[in-house]
């Protein structure tokens, strides 16, 4: 198992697109933190494996630079 933290824009479509992650990839969000008015961190735990998805996901919605 691994933990990593992501920021993502504060807004109902992130809150959509995480519920999204977590019914499709078996993983577990412990801890959303508010950073900014704007911005939020996910932390996200699951194997090292299943990251690639997660990722795939993240870059799609334009939240995740190359």
């Amino acid at each position: 198992m691994e933990t990593r933290n992501y920021y993502i824009p504060c807004s109902p479509y992130a809150k959509l697109v995480l519920n999204g992650i977590v019914s499709r990839i078996p993983c577990c969000i412990p801890r959303i933190e508010i950073k900014s008015y704007d911005t939020i961190i996910v932390t996200i735990t699951c194997h090292k494996n299943h990251f690639k998805m997660v990722e795939a996901i993240l870059r799609r919605e334009g939240w995740l630079g190359d």
